[in-house]
């Protein structure tokens, strides 16, 4: 995704989570617009939700959204949510680890710069 992408796809689902828009709605400017794939967004906006409300997301997104999605929990919700948001993003790396039998360094990396911000 390039960087006009992951803006619109956080915007959008930051807008879904407030209740300024709904999810169809969404779907149709991200894909009319943008050019993202009405499906992967509604995943991504899940990805944004579960993040959000400190729940397991078993579905990956790729590292820049993530990265992306993060910044912006901490600039516009804060270090709380951005602790709740970190919570359950390892939760999914040691899923998806577990069920891949891999590891995700680099999902690894992100969590422990985001937390490394949180410890200043």
């Amino acid at each position: 995704m390039t960087t006009k992408q992951i803006e619109a796809v956080y915007e959008l689902a930051n807008s879904i989570y407030n209740k300024e828009i709904r999810l169809v709605d969404a779907k149709k400017i991200i894909s009319e617009k943008f050019s993202v794939n009405k499906n992967s967004f509604a995943d991504y906006y899940r990805a944004f939700q579960k993040m959000l409300d400190g729940e397991l997301h078993t579905r990956s997104i790729s590292s820049d959204l993530r990265n992306y999605y993060l910044d912006m929990i901490y600039k516009h919700y804060g270090p709380n949510k951005l602790k709740i948001a970190l919570d359950a993003y390892m939760d999914s790396i040691i899923y998806y680890e577990e069920a891949h039998n891999t590891n995700m360094i680099t999902e690894r990396n992100i969590h422990k710069h985001f937390y490394d911000i949180l410890l200043k």
